[in-house]
């Protein structure tokens, strides 16, 4: 006899919502729920929901033999159906059709379902793109009963900017960055605060240039809300809430974040968010070999010898590793030399800091930014921001410069017959301990050459002395008082919930928000 998924307790006045990252490597599912908002607002006194958002969990109990069930993932990114537009309904089949196994069947009918496409989709050619989208709502309404509004409100290709937002929003969820006061509340009408539980569209964020200075008359009491990193294989984002000076003088740069509280009420925040494509990890990588190629085989051609059968020492890869660049025409031999100091150079020049800035200030590649003041703003990063401090160097969690520096430098020392041969080989893919060098290098060069995080006075810092000390000084009250939060800290899970920006995207959806207008 197979156990039950659900107990009766857990199940009761309870909903679902199902949103899809179909990312370009690879598509998962993500069941969520919450319990019925009526139902709070019925049988729980009204000062214990005041201001409080919708607690969303994972589609099954956390203590279930079941638990894990509530995410499910294909490898094949969504993108791959360029070819065949049609046969998109065999990506989704095993996702749905495992949905359809944790959600009660008398469930189904309400449970909203989103398929939220990625970076991969919006690289597909636009009537082709269009092709999958449809063809994707089509296979749902066709084989299934989940409930679905307009096919252009649930399936989706978001941009960058929304990704990022919806990460913010789960960073700060997860992580209390809400539980603040002097942010602004706008207050209900009476028909607001009974509204359906229902909302049809995936919530979007207001387009930039719809920032409102909500803490202008409130710099004191307002507790900032968390930073938030992300960074993959092709791009890298930011998203932050301004100091409110900051927040006054670049207004029109900012996006208003509207989340409904279970009574009601809006909360309103305005925050930044950019994305800095080519700046991922792989392309970063790709970007340092083309260039490094082009200038070590000029001097081999110099001095004589074939710029293709001569290997070229790489300071990125760990002693003696050697590697065939698999991204040139013909392939280049490389192999490793094992310097994280002379990485760090090597990287550097990939920021692209020299780029003109059109609209000052700007933080690399020409790319416009508020000035992000690191005794308010602390950041939380994830996906490779914990991959690379995490997996290899076992130093995922507060940020420590120092302790990162020194293990990455010991770690791109080592020779690769020793690593190869270490206990913790097996752990990982072997392509993560072939690129840790260069991605330790990557990420300190994107933390503290781009993003500018202080490394507290460390000698020859990138942040100016004067803000590292004032950062130091905030971190030691802080820790008296036993609130410290570090300035940057990596993470990948908060209280078994993955971090994903799937999260924040069905927060917006549960609390009930409006969709603004898009900001395409």
């Amino acid at each position: 006899m197979t156990t039950p998924i659900h107990s009766d307790d857990w199940i009761k006045n309870r909903q679902f919502g199902i949103v899809i990252d179909a990312g370009s490597s690879g598509s998962r599912l993500h069941i969520y729920s919450w319990i019925n908002r009526n139902h709070v607002l019925q049988t729980t006194p009204h000062a214990q929901i005041a201001g409080v958002l919708p607690t969303i969990e994972p589609g099954v109990e956390s203590d279930s033999e079941h638990a894990a069930e509530w995410t499910k993932r294909t490898q094949t990114g969504i993108s791959e159906f360029k070819e065949k537009p049609g046969d998109v309904g065999e990506h989704l089949e095993p996702l749905l059709d495992h949905a359809l196994k944790i959600i009660p069947e008398s469930e189904i009918a309400r449970t909203p379902i989103y398929v939220l496409a990625t970076a991969g989709l919006r690289l597909v050619q636009d009537d082709i793109r269009e092709q999958i989208l449809s063809n994707s709502c089509n296979y749902i309404r066709d084989n299934y009963k989940f409930h679905m509004g307009e096919c252009k409100n649930h399936i989706k290709n978001i941009s960058g900017e929304e990704e990022g937002i919806y990460g913010w929003v789960a960073i700060n969820y997860l992580m209390g960055g809400f539980d603040n006061g002097g942010v602004k509340m706008i207050k209900p009408d009476d028909s607001e605060l009974h509204n359906s539980d229902d909302s049809s569209s995936v919530p979007s964020v207001d387009s930039h240039g719809s920032g409102k200075n909500s803490q202008e008359d409130d710099d004191t009491s307002h507790r900032h809300t968390l930073g938030f990193l992300d960074m993959g294989g092709a791009s890298t984002q930011i998203a932050f809430e301004p100091s409110p000076e900051a927040s006054r003088a670049h207004a029109n740069d900012l996006m208003a974040v509207h989340l409904q509280t279970l009574d009601g009420h809006t909360l309103e925040y305005n925050v930044f968010v950019t994305t800095f494509l080519g700046y991922g990890s792989n392309q970063a990588r790709r970007r340092y070999v083309k260039d490094y190629l082009a200038a070590n085989n000029k001097e081999l051609l110099e001095e004589g010898d074939s710029p293709i059968l001569t290997p070229i020492d790489d300071p990125c890869l760990p002693k003696n590793l050697q590697l065939s660049e698999t991204h040139t025409t013909p392939h280049v031999p490389l192999v490793g030399s094992g310097s994280f100091q002379e990485c760090l150079k090597k990287v550097e020049v990939l920021l692209n800091k020299d780029k003109e800035c059109h609209d000052e200030p700007c933080l690399f590649n020409g790319v416009h930014t508020p000035p992000i003041d690191f005794n308010i703003n602390t950041f939380i990063g994830v996906s490779e921001y914990w991959y690379s401090s995490h997996d290899i160097l076992g130093l995922g969690g507060a940020y420590d410069y120092a302790e990162f520096e020194r293990k990455s430098a010991e770690f791109c020392n080592s020779e690769w017959d020793d690593i190869k041969n270490g206990p913790d080989y097996k752990n990982h893919p072997h392509e993560r301990f072939e690129m840790q060098c260069f991605k330790s290098a990557w990420l300190t060069n994107v933390l503290h050459g781009g993003f500018g995080l202080p490394r507290f006075g460390e000698k020859g810092a990138l942040g100016s002395e004067e803000q590292s000390s004032e950062v130091l000084e905030k971190a030691e009250k802080s820790i008296t008082k036993k609130n410290w939060r570090p300035p940057f800290q990596s993470i990948n899970a908060i209280k078994d919930i993955q971090v994903t920006w799937t999260l924040g995207a069905m927060l917006l959806i549960s609390s009930g928000s409006m969709a603004p207008p898009d900001p395409h």
